[in-house]
């Protein structure tokens, strides 16, 4: 009986670990966005409802079961975008300037401090392994929004 505590406490720390590691892929932009990695054709992608607007070559869609947080921000909207038919970006909506100040504190501890700020356009902007995190506020609307993009699709 004693032997099971300790089994226990195993199982316990390694969901624990499993489940703060799947958070921080929620965000780690580097191979994709959540479950989707950069490149998957749209297609093979289920749950995905196409939102009318874009050209040929380019297109939004939404998810219907989506998780509506980044980390411990709650989002107004998640788009996910694909250029000819392959996962190419994300962006995201949320509101409240607290949210803004949570959102900057973890992509500076994930991603190290912002390769570019720009205090007049109120933009953020992080460069990683060939994906670029944009982060902007708009004071007056109250709105922010993250742009998660991979670099190779958006050149193209």
């Amino acid at each position: 009986m004693n032997a099971i505590r300790p089994l226990a406490l195993i199982i316990f720390v390694v969901s624990m670990i499993a489940g703060c590691a799947a958070m921080r892929s929620d965000i780690n932009p580097s191979s994709g966005f959540r479950d989707i990695a950069w490149g998957t054709p749209l297609e093979s992608i289920p749950d995905l409802n196409i939102i009318p607007r874009g050209s040929a070559r380019w297109k939004w869609a939404v998810r219907e079961s989506e998780n509506q947080h980044i980390g411990k921000v709650s989002v107004k909207k998640i788009e996910y975008i694909f250029v000819d038919d392959a996962f190419a970006g994300v962006n995201v909506d949320f509101s409240g300037y607290e949210n803004l100040g949570l959102l900057i504190k973890a992509f500076e501890k994930d991603y190290g401090p912002p390769r570019i700020r720009n205090d007049k356009m109120k933009m953020l902007a992080w460069k990683l392994e060939g994906t670029t995190v944009m982060l902007r506020y708009y004071d007056k609307q109250n709105l922010g929004n993250i742009k998660f993009t991979r670099d190779q699709s958006m050149q193209n």
